[in-house]
């Protein structure tokens, strides 16, 4: 639930709640059903490329929106109410490294 009203509020507001200037709302496709999935996330940029990180708030799970991508790496991120179409890639130990202080 929490998902889906946090996926509303940066719709809705295009972005400017919560203080969404590193938000996204990242659509996939579910691995097994095939139905459009939404989740709002925190992302990095890093060049010319949208970095978000696989966790489920700090649990030991690994979150279903991971899963779909893994199942169908075509998404659709919406930043401030722009939709772009994305292909998602799991970096490698290299840039993780590189990535995770930022």
């Amino acid at each position: 639930m929490v998902s889906r009203v946090g996926s509303w509020l940066v719709h809705v507001s295009r972005g400017a709640f919560p203080d969404s200037r590193n938000h996204l709302i990242l659509r996939t496709t579910g691995g097994r059903t095939g139905k459009t999935r939404q989740v709002p996330l925190i992302y990095i940029d890093d060049g010319d490329r949208y970095v978000v990180v696989a966790s489920s708030g700090g649990f030991d799970l690994t979150p279903k929106w991971w899963f779909n991508l893994q199942a169908n790496p075509e998404a659709t991120i919406e930043i401030r109410g722009k939709t772009t179409r994305v292909r998602a890639e799991e970096v490698s130990p290299e840039e993780r490294e590189r990535l995770w202080p930022t």
